[in-house]
């Protein structure tokens, strides 16, 4: 009974309901948020922000807003796209197919559809780059450097997809009906190898990280993890301004790769002031002193553990593939598939909810970094005014696409939090 009513659902249209129902909230979300831009100067920032800045600000969140509309619209519409292309571009693979290799298939279509999404994505992402942020002083690449940069990040996901799609297809040949459960252990090992592997391979192919030099700066965060008992002596200063003046500073890599980054640009934004920069750094490293990092990567494999639990019940319904088009039904094609309707469906929902409990440990570092002794708001007013943050966002936007609490809010709750510690 179970496998005749699956039989019975459109996938590919639930998927593409999905996408129009999520690109309609989309719109009612941007519309509350232009109408927040409106708003003014909030009162509690009028010492602190000049009438001058808040326009600038509101001009570039505005023109952010303005675009998204055009995005939101061309993203939808290259989506509904692609998946007519899928059953296409799979008949074309496996016409030219150069091998009988069972992975040659999958492996050809997952690069092809790679590139194509790549190259559909290009116009919005270029349009962002080298017209609204340097529109407003941000941007800081050239047409060779973004091209570079482009070409390498491109090679990387080729390479990540491609062990990530080969290992998936080899476990569910490998477990059969128990495929699910093996899928996910697979995925959550794949995962954290690659936060090990991030900071020490690939971050460095778009960046120099170079150690920090010697000076005030340096002692003065030496005394910090000192002080914290961080386990971690690799201390790095990027060049983020090689491609953006957006500033920001974090602790990556687990399990021997940990280390602290500072952006070049997060020195500059502060004027070199080494107790606001520490105080900075302090929230970063109250995230690892509190395994934040381990909260949202375990948040993340309840999610995967979802997905492939629920990919299970379905792992043998050809209807999940042929109604998208396809002749043929092969494990890859059925992962493909599910796991689009899956993201389709739950993923944007997922996101809100990671969105608050990320927000929660946002403001746990926030008073880690009050605990050591730093007071962290005029570092984070200074941060959000260069990077002319959303300094009065609609809460039910912000509620829906940031994972950082409104400036506001996090100045009022350090500062409840230093009343209560005196």
């Amino acid at each position: 009974f179970f496998f005749g009513c699956t039989m019975l659902i459109d996938w590919c249209g639930l998927f593409l309901i999905s996408l129009a129902a999520f690109y309609l909230i989309e719109q009612y979300l941007r519309v509350r948020k232009g109408w927040a831009l409106k708003n003014g100067l909030p009162k509690e920032l009028s010492t602190e922000v000049t009438q001058q800045e808040y326009d600038k600000t509101c001009s570039y969140n505005m023109a952010k807003n303005d675009f998204g509309y055009v995005s939101d619209a061309y993203g939808t519409a290259t989506n509904f796209l692609q998946v007519w292309l899928w059953p296409i571009v799979w008949q074309l693979v496996s016409d030219t197919a150069l091998s009988n290799h069972d992975l040659y298939n999958p492996c050809v279509f997952a690069l092809s559809l790679t590139t194509l999404e790549t190259i559909l994505g290009e116009p919005v992402a270029i349009y962002s780059t080298f017209v609204i942020e340097e529109r407003f002083g941000f941007n800081n690449y050239t047409a060779g450097s973004y091209i570079k940069d482009k070409l390498k990040n491109f090679a990387v996901n080729v390479l990540i997809e491609a062990i990530l799609w080969v290992g998936l297809i080899l476990v569910v040949d490998w477990a059969g009906k128990n495929a699910w459960f093996y899928l996910w252990v697979f995925l959550s090992l794949f995962v954290l190898v690659f936060n090990m592997l991030y900071p020490v391979v690939i971050a460095p192919l778009t960046n120099t990280f170079k150690p920090l030099e010697e000076g005030e700066l340096k002692k003065g965060i030496e005394q910090l993890i000192a002080q914290t008992g961080l386990n971690c002596k690799k201390v790095f200063e990027v060049d983020g301004s090689k491609q953006s003046k957006h500033s920001n500073a974090y602790v990556a890599g687990m399990l021997g790769t940990k280390r602290i980054v500072i952006y070049d640009t997060l020195v500059t934004d502060l004027d070199g002031d080494i107790d606001m920069i520490k105080s900075v750094v302090g929230h970063e490293i109250g995230h690892s002193i509190e395994h934040h990092q381990w909260v949202l990567l375990v948040t993340s494999l309840v999610n995967f553990f979802i997905l492939f639990w629920t990919y299970g019940f379905f792992q043998n319904t050809p209807s999940v593939v042929t109604s998208f088009g396809f002749k043929e039904v092969n494990t890859y094609l059925s992962l493909r598939c599910f796991m689009t309707v899956y993201t389709g469906l739950i993923f944007p929902l997922w996101m809100v909810a990671m969105n608050a409990v990320t927000r929660w440990l946002e403001f746990r570092a926030d008073r880690y970094s009050a605990r050591l002794g730093y007071d962290i708001r005029p570092s984070l007013l200074k941060i959000s005014k260069t990077n002319k943050g959303d300094l009065n966002p609609d809460w039910l936007h912000s509620l829906w696409h940031h994972n950082h609490p409104p400036l506001l809010e996090r100045l009022h709750a350090v500062t409840e939090y230093m009343k209560k510690s005196k």
